[in-house]
């Protein structure tokens, strides 16, 4: 179930991100943006074309399916349909690209959760062994750590001090051995 309403979110978001934003590049010129680009078929339009483009990706009003259609029916006003329904088609391949992706990930987590606990727990390691396998790890699929570190900051106990983590040789924090109360009274008297 989660696994599914997982996939079904990013697809969404993924299908968001091509039709419905315009990518700061409506009628008001170029603005910084994020994420992909606007569809290429633009290029190949007159400014007035591109201004009725946006404006049906924007209307909030209309369903997913009536915006696709009223940008078939541009596409061919404008005689690009071949290259909106291209565009489509590409689409619909990356979102299952997509999908298919990410089931294989999600499929991985709980191994590598297996693999990241059986690592944190022995206790046979030196720190620096840990943190090496813990590497290991991390460069044999680095999607897969980057979700799993997404996950301990959201379950995980409140971290003090930096939290945007922070310059850490590859990535390690630095090795602060402790201090003695002698250390730290000498600290105070100076």
């Amino acid at each position: 179930m989660i696994k599914a309403f997982l996939i079904a979110a990013l697809a969404l978001t993924s299908t968001a991100h091509f039709y419905g934003k315009d990518h700061g590049h409506g009628p008001h010129g170029h603005h910084h943006h994020h994420g992909p680009p606007p569809p290429p078929y633009l290029k190949n339009v007159t400014d007035d074309a591109r201004m009725e483009f946006f404006s049906i990706v924007k209307n909030k009003n209309i369903t997913i399916a009536e915006q696709r259609e009223a940008v078939l029916d541009w596409g061919e006003k404008y005689g690009i349909k071949d290259q909106v329904e291209q565009f489509e088609v590409d689409r619909k391949k990356f979102i299952e690209e997509f999908k298919k992706n990410v089931t294989e990930l999600i499929e991985q987590l709980p191994t590598a959760f297996e693999k990241f606990s059986a690592i944190k727990e022995d206790l046979s390691l030196t720190h620096p062994e840990q943190e090496d396998k813990l590497e290991e790890l991390q460069a044999a699929r680095p999607e897969v750590y980057h979700v799993l570190k997404a996950a301990f900051h959201q379950f995980g106990p409140p971290r003090h001090g930096h939290h945007h983590g922070g310059k850490f040789k590859k990535g390690r924090r630095p090795h602060h051995p402790p201090s003695t109360s002698q250390e730290a009274d000498e600290k105070d008297e100076q």
